[in-house]
């Protein structure tokens, strides 16, 4: 009987992924969508303020949305994490810069879209960062 590990990839028996994999797939994707969209609302309003100078912030959640749905894709393929952890750092700084910006304007941080922004993408790095999650990517070939 040959080994499991020397057949060809196509012949191989399919390891069904775990659970928090899958959830990670979800909210990574959940995430790019949110991500997307607001890059989608800043960009068509004219930007952030009132002038319609600023459409460059719709860069950074676009780039964040396009590496957590690449992320997505890339864990269901088993090909690894990594994209997805640079969409949570994109994410990240881009929440940092709305809040940074609302602070220099006077208002509220808008603590709510913070919270959806950053749900996606950093629940999904901690799940694909279980151990379950890292030996089946890791038994992948």
């Amino acid at each position: 009987m040959t080994p499991p590990a020397a057949l060809p990839r196509h012949a191989r028996p399919v390891d069904p992924a775990p659970r928090a994999a899958l959830l990670a797939v979800v909210l990574a994707g959940v995430g790019a969508l949110v991500l997307l969209f607001l890059a989608f609302l800043i960009f068509a309003l004219g930007g952030l303020g009132s002038d319609g100078a600023d459409r460059e912030w719709a860069l950074l959640p676009l780039a964040a949305g396009l590496a957590a749905g690449t992320g997505a894709i890339r864990l269901l393929r088993r090909r690894g994490w990594g994209v997805l952890a640079v969409a949570c750092l994109l994410a990240a700084a881009f929440v940092a810069l709305l809040v940074a910006r609302t602070a220099d304007v006077g208002e509220d941080p808008p603590v709510g879209l913070a919270l959806l922004l950053l749900a996606g993408p950093v629940l999904a790095l901690g799940l694909v960062l279980t151990p379950t999650v890292r030996r089946w990517l890791a038994t992948a070939s």
